[in-house]
């Protein structure tokens, strides 16, 4: 019966010990890429509670199991190997954190005619610096499915100077900062283009790329009241592959003359390609 009891413990201390170290590693990921974000004290704090809580849980049952010297200095060299390596891991996490994330986005699409031939596509853009010294931003994708002429660029603030490129056959947005911003500061800009040559189709549409930490993004599309959405929905796809990975996301807000559609979400996923659709 000893024996049996002994064996079970044993089991139960390989598995906490197994389940600690998945969580702890886990953890300290998301802790490196959090405190770059600049919210490290709830995180760090929440983050050595747990590791304190269970580990201490695992090494008291492993206690149980035996209280030989040999045993001991086995579990304290494993918890010591588990924190180097989620030291390593959080600080691997932090320091690739990217130079800066979005804070808010807001595109907006606006339908000149009843063919959607002609329209203009607008975006009002906060970043928030999360490294020191950052001198320039470049903002790309910038397009659309007809011809896109007359961009106008403007910073707030006067935090910096803007201008649009044309580089790798598309159009691009350069912020430069000088001197360079530090981290916590802001930049807020609006960027808009002309869109004419458009081919009709029966939906009008609006895509926007998550390919950084992104916090809040609204999507709208306008139609001229003449002609107005008569279905609406939103789906998100895969950043890198058109419509892989496809999923339907959250009903937009459809106003009352159809005129106007609006989806907006808190966090979105990087890595997701989000797509607001007005049906004719």
């Amino acid at each position: 019966m000893e024996d049996k009891q002994t064996l079970w413990l044993r089991v139960l201390s390989a598995s906490v010990a197994a389940f600690v170290a998945l969580v702890v590693l886990s953890l300290s990921q998301a802790t490196g890429r959090v405190i770059g974000y600049g919210r490290q004290q709830t995180t760090i704090t929440l983050f050595l509670l747990l590791f304190c809580v269970i580990g201490a849980g695992s090494f008291l049952i492993y206690r149980q199991v035996s209280e030989k010297r040999f045993h001991v200095r086995i579990w304290t060299s494993l918890l010591t190997l588990l924190t180097v390596a989620a030291s390593v891991l959080a600080y691997s996490s932090y320091v690739t954190t990217p130079p800066f994330l979005v804070e808010s986005i807001t595109a907006t699409a606006r339908v000149y005619d009843l063919e959607a031939r002609t329209g203009r596509i607008e975006g009002d853009n906060t970043l928030r610096v999360l490294k020191n010294n950052l001198s320039e931003i470049l903002w790309g994708g910038i397009g659309s499915t007809g011809l896109t002429g007359r961009p106008s660029l403007s910073i707030a603030d006067n935090v910096g100077t803007a201008r649009v490129v044309q580089e790798a056959g598309e159009w691009q947005a350069r912020l430069e900062f000088n001197p360079p911003l530090h981290k916590g500061q802001r930049a807020s800009f609006h960027l808009q283009f002309e869109v004419t040559g458009s081919n009709p189709e029966p939906v009008v549409y609006l895509k926007q790329e998550v390919r950084l930490p992104t916090e809040s993004m609204q999507l709208n599309i306008v139609v001229p009241s003449e002609r107005p959405c008569k279905r609406v929905d939103t789906y998100s796809e895969d950043v890198e592959e058109i419509g892989a990975k496809r999923r339907p996301e959250s009903a937009p807000f459809l106003y009352e003359n159809g005129g106007r559609v609006s989806w907006s979400s808190s966090n979105p996923q990087e890595g997701r390609a989000y797509v607001l659709n007005c049906y004719w």
